[in-house]
């Protein structure tokens, strides 16, 4: 399995686990914000050129390395959204692992 294939697969766990609950709790709530930003984050995953830098990008992201992402994270919180990445951490780890990340097939 190459880069693309990984990545393709890496996006598609965190739209399916995360992503797509986060933007029907944004849309159900008519919370743009919210929206604007979740589809921002998804954005910036796909923009990922290679694994390690899509797999950084999402230890960065869940770890609040930016204001921002925490403060986002806060505000999922406050309103009681709780399929956040920071949720689906330990799953994503878990399968998307050091052997899987190092595995050419």
């Amino acid at each position: 399995m190459g880069q693309e294939e990984k990545i393709a697969e890496m996006n598609l766990f965190l739209e399916e686990n995360a992503f797509k609950p986060m933007l029907k709790i944004a849309r159900d709530e008519n919370n743009e914000y919210i929206e604007k930003v979740i589809k921002k984050t998804m954005n910036n995953f796909k923009t990922k050129k290679n694994v390690k830098e899509f797999y950084n990008y999402f230890i960065n992201v869940t770890q609040h390395k930016s204001s921002s992402a925490e403060n986002f994270y806060n505000l999922l919180n406050r309103k009681g959204i709780d399929c956040k990445l920071e949720d689906v951490q330990k799953k994503f780890f878990n399968k998307f692992n050091q052997e899987w990340l190092d595995s050419e097939v």
